[in-house]
């Protein structure tokens, strides 16, 4: 992972999406709002946080956001192997 200091520095759009609305920048509501989506299908924490960081990767921290979809990712076939043994 990478350090605080070391992340891929923004570009002026994604700061400008920032400043905008730090809690909904414009990357998580195109079309539908991450949260709603999940919401209106039920899905888990984990799952959501999936969605969240696929959403975003390319808009904000890249590599480290799909590392973090793959761990939750991780954490729910752990608990489906889990179910079938």
């Amino acid at each position: 992972m990478l350090a605080k200091d070391d992340q891929i520095p923004k570009n002026q759009a994604q700061q400008n999406n920032l400043k905008k609305d730090p809690i909904n920048p414009s990357y998580y509501t195109k079309g539908i709002e991450v949260t709603k989506f999940a919401q209106s299908h039920g899905l888990s924490f984990a799952e959501g946080n999936i969605i969240k960081y696929i959403v975003r990767h390319k808009f904000k921290n890249g590599l480290e956001d799909l590392k973090k979809a793959e761990k939750y990712l991780q954490l729910l076939k752990e608990k489906y192997m889990e179910k079938t043994e």
